[in-house]
């Protein structure tokens, strides 16, 4: 009984050397327990505030490019700070600014350029009427023209029958002379008689005969 009392004495004893091994084992127990939490709850958090910082930092300041250590191959390439990425930002702005100023100009040159070409398709069509209005008037001298050819063939025709009328007149004037000279000699040669009547008349269409002293009325 009194060996039983002694070994129980000994494990419960707080000053003995089962303290220290109780003290090691409860600190190893707890950084245990810490370090399991640590992985289990701690290290994804502090890695995505790792990550969070990082990409803030990168898109403030910038990183280099992104190199393989294995291959060397370049896997992102380098990213600029955000003042360099506002410059460029400004500039494509800049250049879209020119670029909507260019636009509303050549809009507006190409909305002065239909003015102009339906002005000249206007001008085109009272052109094209004047045109055929002066071809009417051509086609209407034409027919004047050729009635007027007509015109002057009839006189032509007219003025050679004419002509021709005027000359066998005077040559029957002529013939008519000569007859009457014919028998005023004949009958100056021929003495009066009784049964001689007087001569007959000459027609006065014949109209004076060459030769022939001027009667008078």
């Amino acid at each position: 009984m009194g060996g039983h009392a002694r070994v129980i004495e000994v494990i419960v004893d707080p000053t003995g050397p089962s303290k220290d091994w109780l003290d090691y084992g409860l600190t190893v127990g707890a950084f245990v327990v810490l370090l399991a939490g640590w992985y289990r709850w701690g290290l994804p958090r502090w890695r995505r505030w790792r990550r969070d910082v990082v990409a803030v930092r990168d898109a403030l300041v910038g990183r280099d490019e992104l190199v393989d250590t294995i291959t060397g191959e370049v896997r992102a390439p380098a990213l600029p700070g955000i003042g360099v990425r506002m410059a460029a930002v400004e500039e494509s702005n800049a250049d879209l600014r020119t670029a909507l100023h260019t636009l509303t100009q050549t809009t507006e040159v190409l909305s002065a350029t239909v003015t102009k070409l339906a002005s000249q398709d206007a001008a085109i069509i009272s052109l094209t009427r004047k045109v055929e209005t002066l071809d009417d008037h051509v086609d209407t001298c034409n027919k004047r023209s050729a009635a007027g050819s007509t015109a002057i063939a009839d006189l032509t025709e007219r003025v050679g029958r004419l002509e021709t009328a005027a000359i066998e007149r005077v040559v029957g004037h002529v013939d008519s002379a000569s007859a009457w000279s014919a028998v005023e000699t004949a009958v100056k040669a021929t003495p009066p008689g009784p049964e001689s009547g007087p001569l007959p008349a000459r027609d006065a269409s014949t109209g004076p005969i060459p030769g022939d002293p001027p009667h008078e009325g």
